[in-house]
């Protein structure tokens, strides 16, 4: 009989410590992000500047939303701008994909030498820091910096990069490419080395050449991987900030002709102009566009596979 009481004692406190350690971080997720996307949804429906009591701004409804969403809204035109700049950034996702599975595919033969040297070169951008990094591609990429310097000693003319919304974009895309390839290669690494080498052993004696293997060994056992890459590239590629903020601190991110003005770009130039209201509002705007992409994804996959 003790012996039972004893065990449902124990039970018991484990059970509470259980809670315990469920509960912090079921709170944080509350307190930090619940809590602050409900207070956002409010703020979104308010004229508000942050140095009022919130209780004392001003009711809009959807006059925040109206304002860059209807045709002639005030902040329309920057808006589609901001779109139109953050879709143009997201290019660097094909290239990314696409050159990192050719490393991955390179590192993967057994012939390649120095493995884990080119493995780690490639890696190191991606758990550097953003900030850092930017700051090395403006010095590159400055008038006088090392790529003009390599232009002219092959007989070219200095290219004014940073003063150009094309070329910009084009530093910005190099950029994020460079950046996250390694990881990319890595994932896809790791899933060719998912693949049994036997598979490719039948393949070469029934014929097959490496382009073959390629499009119908390689690609189809990395589908999972690739489709996971893609969607958060493309999350990724919705919430560009740091790059243009760091490029064109000048102008806050905007760039020559607000030709870097991704939409976080935005966001934050109307938060730093204590319009919290429009910001909120453009903030859920942006969530919604990575849900809706996230969706349109998997849709897309649901189907194919359903094919």
């Amino acid at each position: 009989m003790r012996s039972l009481t004893t065990k449902s004692k124990i039970t018991r406190r484990d059970s509470m410590w259980g809670l315990f350690f469920v509960a912090t971080p079921v709170l944080s997720v509350v307190l930090f992000v619940f809590l602050p996307a409900l207070l956002s949804i409010y703020i979104s429906t308010i004229e508000w500047n942050g140095f009022i009591p919130i209780g004392q701004a001003s009711f809009v409804g959807l006059k925040n939303f109206a304002a860059f969403l209807s045709s002639g809204g005030l902040y329309t035109k920057e808006f589609l701008n901001s779109l139109y700049v953050t879709l143009v950034l997201m290019l660097f996702i094909p290239f990314n994909i696409i050159i990192s599975f050719l490393l991955a595919f390179v590192l993967n033969r057994k012939r390649t030498i120095m493995k884990n040297t080119i493995r780690l070169i490639y890696f190191l951008p991606f758990v550097s820091s953003a900030v850092a990094i930017t700051l090395v591609f403006k010095n590159l990429f400055d008038i006088n910096g090392v790529v003009n310097s390599l232009f002219s000693l092959l007989g070219f003319g200095s290219i004014d990069w940073l003063r150009s919304p094309g070329l910009s974009r084009i530093v910005i895309i190099t950029m994020l490419v460079w950046r996250n390839i390694g990881y990319t290669m890595l994932m896809y690494l790791a899933g060719l080395q998912g693949i049994p080498d036997d598979i490719y052993e039948a393949a070469t004696i029934d014929g097959a050449g490496v382009w073959k293997t390629i499009t119908k060994i390689t690609l189809p056992s990395l589908t999972n991987i690739t489709f996971f890459l893609v969607v958060t590239n493309v999350i990724t590629g919705l919430q560009i900030y740091t790059e243009s903020a760091v490029l064109f601190q000048s102008s806050f991110g905007k760039g020559p002709l607000n030709g870097t003005e991704s939409m976080m770009i935005f966001l934050v130039y109307l938060y730093t102009n204590n319009n919290l209201g429009m910001a909120s509002a453009i903030s859920w705007a942006i969530t919604i566009l990575v849900l809706f992409a996230t969706y349109i994804q998997f849709v897309w996959r649901k189907k194919r596979e359903s094919l």
